[in-house]
């Protein structure tokens, strides 16, 4: 079960179903339509909870952010995980292009 909700997305569906808790439990929303509502909220919590949507994989959507990658050298990608380690190694290198060019 791959993750298919961004955090904007899930977000919503948190607030969404928190108010519609609410006015289920105060009584605005009463009878068969505040018990389908009631129904949708928890699917709308459980969904957010997870980051996974069935309705999602079904139509083969997603609101989920690809990680962008960058081929800095033929066959290696650099992530976002792996930058903070290369930071050190970039300065580095500059620091000592700096100084052969100095001398």
């Amino acid at each position: 079960m791959k993750k298919n909700m961004g955090a904007i997305d899930r977000s919503l569906r948190l607030i969404i179903a928190a108010i519609i808790a609410t006015l289920y439990f105060t009584n605005v929303i009463t009878g068969t339509v505040g018990i389908i509502l009631f129904v949708l909220g928890g699917v709308f919590l459980v969904t957010s909870f997870v980051g996974f949507c069935p309705l999602y994989s079904l139509f083969e959507a997603s609101t989920r952010a690809e990680k962008k990658a960058l081929e800095i050298f033929p066959g290696y990608v650099l992530t976002q995980l792996n930058w903070k380690h290369c930071q050190g190694y970039v300065r580095i290198f500059f620091q000592g292009a700096i100084r052969l060019f100095l001398i």
